[in-house]
């Protein structure tokens, strides 16, 4: 199967899933992995629209299999139309049993709890297109570095052109136009996507451009899920970090 490129569809049932799917977001988000996940329960036609959206635009599923996501129409609705478009599905056994529809497909047991290991994660870059990027920028690594070694950044300012970089900012650049078309720009789920391209924006480089991004984020986080709430802290702790970066 080619690589593919999106963010990763986790299918799971709510009551017996949410604490272990919304500490595996985070895992893969540290890891690099856009992830988008159905954090409430919520029906109606525009609901299952954005599931929808979503899932069709996804480079991969991991499933969370427990018992109530076996009897979930949901699960398996998400689970019919991936396998209808070929989407790779990633299961994780929690509880219970492999899924009777699914005991031909390789699985990861999470059944204490304990987040999926390396050979997890680095099929997840294998299936969304990211992992050879840096040998093939590498091969000529040596010569540019002689060439190039006196064009150093401003502290704080943009880094040099990073192709990988560039590709991870348009990804979480259209999840952020997504989900503030489906849900509002201040949207928890926005929010988040909008967090993770400041993250990306910092981590490549652009420090001034991240915190002034994160600055927004915390005023908004801070009016919609409180001063307090855990999304709300991790972006001021991540507002910081890059402030001393930059000595602030």
């Amino acid at each position: 199967m080619p690589p593919v490129t999106g963010h990763v569809f986790i299918s799971y049932s709510h009551v017996e899933a949410a604490d272990y799917v919304a500490r595996l977001g985070e895992h893969l988000d540290a890891a690099g992995i856009p992830v988008w996940y159905d954090r409430e329960i919520i029906s109606g036609d525009r609901w299952r629209h954005v599931i929808r959206q979503q899932l069709d635009a996804c480079g991969a599923v991991v499933v969370v299999m427990t018992p109530g996501a076996e009897a979930s129409a949901w699960v398996d609705r998400e689970l019919v139309r991936a396998e209808n478009q070929g989407k790779p599905v990633l299961p994780l056994l929690l509880a219970g049993t492999v899924f009777f529809g699914l005991g031909d497909l390789q699985y990861e047991d999470v059944r204490t709890g304990a987040m999926p290991g390396a050979a997890f994660t680095d099929r997840l870059y294998d299936l969304l297109g990211y992992e050879d990027q840096d040998e093939d920028e590498d091969e000529d690594k040596d010569d540019e570095d002689e060439d190039e070694g006196d064009d150093e950044p401003e502290e704080g300012g943009p880094a040099p052109a990073d192709p990988k970089a560039d590709a991870w900012r348009r990804l979480y650049l259209n999840m952020v136009l997504q989900n503030s078309r489906m849900f509002g720009i201040d949207h928890p789920n926005t929010l988040t996507s909008r967090h993770l391209m400041a993250e990306q924006i910092g981590n490549s480089g652009d420090t001034v451009e991240a915190i002034r991004l994160l600055r927004d984020i915390v005023i908004a986080r801070a009016r919609v899920l409180g001063e307090d709430h855990p999304d709300t802290r991790k972006s001021m702790r991540l507002a910081e970090f890059y402030l001393g970066q930059l000595g602030g």
